[in-house]
């Protein structure tokens, strides 16, 4: 268990995806800060961001967020709400680039 989040075998991969290959990013829009959680993978793998992360991200907070593929030839998967953000932050996933994290 991390703190009130139960770790499954496919929170823990999520985890895994978010560290290398996605972030949390801190951004001023309209004068607020807002928070946006990001994956971007090839094309070819939007089968697994819509079928396994997604879900993940829906099961386990609730959100479904927006998957799309961008014209650069990527995947990306956001999630555009500040409670998912703080809540992973609290969990030891680094705001910002993640060249130094850990394992949370």
């Amino acid at each position: 268990m991390l703190g009130s989040l139960m770790i499954s075998a496919d929170f823990a991969e999520m985890l895994g995806v978010l560290l290398g290959d996605g972030c949390i990013c801190r951004y001023l829009s309209g004068g607020r800060e807002r928070f946006v959680t990001a994956f971007t993978a090839s094309s070819s793998e939007f089968w697994y961001c819509e079928g396994f992360v997604q879900p993940t991200f829906k099961r386990n907070f609730g959100v479904s967020g927006y998957l799309y593929k961008r014209k650069d030839n990527t995947t990306r998967y956001s999630v555009y709400r500040e409670e998912v953000a703080i809540k992973l932050a609290s969990k030891g996933v680094p705001i910002g680039r993640g060249h130094h994290a850990g394992i949370p």
